[in-house]
């Protein structure tokens, strides 16, 4: 029972079976039946079944009213609008005080850009229910919409009568009237609401507005200083004031007026972003540049509560622009990161600034309050573990490296990822774990077979480890080809090719590095002098070994044999 009360529900709403022409009660009954069957496999979400057997009925009854209406939104769920169009057409025509038929068909007109044909049968519909203010609203809206405006104005003038004169019904017509050049009706009909609702300022500043379009300043100006009375701060008042400065030219005024609205907390954000874009854009790029005078309003904005960081980011680009001093910029950015600590922009500018003044602390502190937040973006981590390497603080930076390779994905800059494994393979191989290093290194050449710094690298401490000399050789050379004439890549593949016994070869080599260093060995290069005494030393030259090894003690560093080497006057492993 509850089932054929929902088929007799969808047959009124849809329309009844009414006939343009007639038929003998046999074939409406036949027609009907098809119909209703439809009706149920529709509801059973048979939509297959219920199309064909519409398209039954409509072969009996073409004019039916229901079938028609049912099918035409199969016509246009298969992006076939003209058939659906004329299905609702013939079913609107059978019936023509059907309110839905017209109504889907208005939509659909509607949707399709055809205002005029829409246009038209809303007007037979608003006939046929002249109650019905929701269709005098669509009608309003596409009279407006086709420049038809005596007639939107008609219509709303219908709407007023039903539901009695309101402000935005008389706010409409103004503007209706605004845009027919009609001065005299439009101002009427402000004043109108000026005097209904005294109390309410926007309707007598719109009625300044209207003098100032008139070019009548002092009535403009009249009416404004009025206002000013009773409520000098109204935001609406003073953006009126604004524009009758601009006109008459009177520029301090402008600008005093312009720093009233910006700062009036009543003003909300989207608008006073708008405004500062405009000052910050005609300093940027007008005649006049006074940026101490936009700064100062930049600043008196930001000491009031921020909604968000739109305006911050505004003040932050305006200094950029203008070529303000870091550490002007930075009390902005910082400002922005406690309205919203998950605020990237921000952080990543001031992440710059750390990196180029080489601060690690900042670097640090910034990447540690992302990561607090559980960011997703792997640079905070890679930056994290750079640092890290630094103050040799191995295991925090192989565990910031591992955190930021799990966040990496296809759209992660790929030299960020090389060097975060090749940060990982480093502080592997100096706490010992060299097979751990390795697979990192393994994994960097996957990415970027050509990396110099990580095949010499590689290749060394493969040496080291007096394991896979033939893959480090291979890998040594290679880094040589691609950095040609650099004394640590040549010390490398020296070492590499002494590890294979190679001496003479690995003389060859460290003779190079000796002659690229020209005599200028500091500090850091202890390393080289040890390595060419023990290959001189492999190479029968003995005593230029022990003087090699004597002058790296001298440079200091060299490995924890070197006293031996030089106590025993012999090469030891």
């Amino acid at each position: 029972m509850l089932k054929q009360f929902l088929y007799i529900l969808l047959f009124f709403c849809c329309g009844q079976t009414v006939f343009a022409q007639n038929y003998d009660q046999a074939v409406r009954e036949k027609a009907d039946a098809f119909y209703f069957d439809g009706v149920r496999q529709r509801m059973a979400g048979n939509h297959a079944e219920a199309y064909q057997l519409y398209l039954h009925t409509l072969e009996l009854c073409p004019d039916h009213v229901g079938a028609n209406y049912d099918i035409s939104s199969y016509h246009h769920l298969m992006g076939e609008d003209s058939l659906a169009m004329v299905t609702l057409q013939t079913a609107a025509d059978a019936d023509p005080n059907n309110y839905w038929a017209r109504q889907a068909l208005v939509q659909l007109y509607v949707s399709e850009d055809k205002n005029v044909e829409a246009i038209t049968e809303l007007e037979k519909l608003a006939k046929a229910y002249p109650k019905n203010s929701q269709l005098l609203f669509m009608l309003e809206e596409l009279y407006f919409k086709t420049e038809n405006y005596p007639k939107t104005v008609e219509t709303l003038d219908r709407i007023e009568l039903l539901e009695g004169k309101n402000k935005e019904i008389s706010t409409e017509k103004f503007r209706i009237y605004s845009l027919m050049k009609d001065e005299k009706k439009a101002f009427e009909e402000m004043r109108a609401l000026a005097e209904e609702y005294p109390n309410d300022i926007r309707y007598q500043v719109l009625i300044g507005d209207f003098y100032l379009d008139e070019g009548k300043n002092d009535q403009a100006l009249e009416v404004y200083e009025k206002i000013q009375q009773t409520d000098p701060y109204n935001i609406n008042l003073l953006m009126s004031l604004a524009r009758y400065y601009e006109i008459t030219g009177q520029t301090e005024r402008y600008a005093e007026n312009l720093a009233k609205i910006v700062t009036n907390e009543a003003l909300d954000n989207d608008t006073r972003v708008k405004i500062m874009q405009g000052i910050a854009a005609q300093n940027l790029f007008g005649q006049k540049n006074d940026t101490a005078k936009v700064m100062g309003l930049f600043d008196q904005i930001m000491k009031l509560p921020q909604e968000n960081n739109d305006m911050g980011e505004l003040y932050a680009r305006y200094l950029i622009s203008s070529e303000i001093s870091k550490e002007k910029i930075k009390p902005v950015l910082y400002q922005m990161l406690d309205i919203d600590p998950e605020e990237d922009i921000a952080r990543n500018q001031l992440l710059s600034y750390a990196i180029e003044e080489d601060d690690d602390d900042d670097v640090m502190k910034l990447c540690k309050t992302a990561v607090d937040y559980s960011s997703k973006n792997p640079m905070y981590y890679y930056y994290l573990s750079v640092c890290y390497l630094r103050h040799s603080n191995y295991e925090e930076a192989i565990n910031a490296s591992r955190k930021g390779l799990e966040r990496i994905d296809d759209e992660s800059n790929l030299e960020m990822i090389v060097n975060m494994y090749t940060i990982l393979g480093d502080c592997y191989h100096r706490t010992g774990k060299n097979q751990q290093a390795f697979e990192c290194y393994d994994s960097c050449l996957l990415y970027r077979p050509d990396d110099a710094l990580v095949l010499n690298n590689y290749a060394y401490y493969l040496a080291l480890e007096k394991k896979d000399l033939e893959k480090a050789v291979k890998m040594s050379a290679k880094a040589i080809q691609l950095r040609k004439d650099e004394p640590n890549y040549i010390d490398t593949y020296a070492w590499v090719l002494f590890e294979l016994n190679r001496y003479d070869e690995a003389k060859a080599q460290i003779d190079k590095v000796l002659e690229l260093k020209d005599g200028k060995m500091g500090k850091g290069d202890a390393t080289f002098i040890e390595h060419a005494g023990d290959i001189y030393y492999k190479c029968g030259l003995k005593e230029q070994a022990i003087r090699f090894w004597q002058q790296a003690e001298k440079t200091g560093g060299g490995s924890n044999l070197l006293k031996k080497k030089i106590k025993k006057r012999k090469y030891i492993e």
